[in-house]
């Protein structure tokens, strides 16, 4: 690929539409969109990494992105990230629920803590005993 096809089309008129300036409209539109494809050999990384790195050169990557997480694009390469990419940075796009992450003094902190092995502060320390006491008093209760 030569480097003259990577250059960024100078803008004329402010009213342009980004999508005009974007060095993806230079390029075939596959390059962009490396879903698997059994007629072709290339890895689908290796295809990946080629969109990302036009889309690092790109004057309006930022907009493109913004366009792909507004419009919640299911395939591609947009602004330099793959749809799994943009559901991270986005959140809760895509199928799976927002991540609720619960304050400290919380059981579900306590637990968070010790699944990253990190050190528990006095309140999930407490509420982390409580917890144990009202699952033990709980399985005692079903025990009888």
């Amino acid at each position: 690929m030569a480097n003259s096809i990577l250059a960024p089309t100078p803008t004329t008129d402010a009213r342009e539409h980004w999508s005009e300036r974007s060095l993806c409209r230079q390029i075939d539109a596959d390059v962009f969109f490396p879903e698997r494809d059994d007629a072709d050999p290339t890895p689908r990384a290796e295809k990946v990494a080629t969109a990302k790195a036009i889309c690092a050169l790109c004057p309006v990557r930022d907009e493109c992105l913004q366009a792909a997480l507004d419009n919640d694009e299911e395939f591609g390469v947009w602004g330099g990230l793959t749809k799994a990419e943009r559901n991270r940075l986005h959140g809760s796009r895509g199928s799976r629920p927002p991540r609720i992450l619960m304050p400290c003094g919380t059981p579900a902190a306590a637990r968070r803590h010790a699944r990253h092995n990190e050190p528990l502060d006095e309140a999930c320390r407490r509420a982390a005993a409580r917890d144990r006491q009202e699952r033990a008093q709980r399985r005692a209760s079903r025990a009888s």
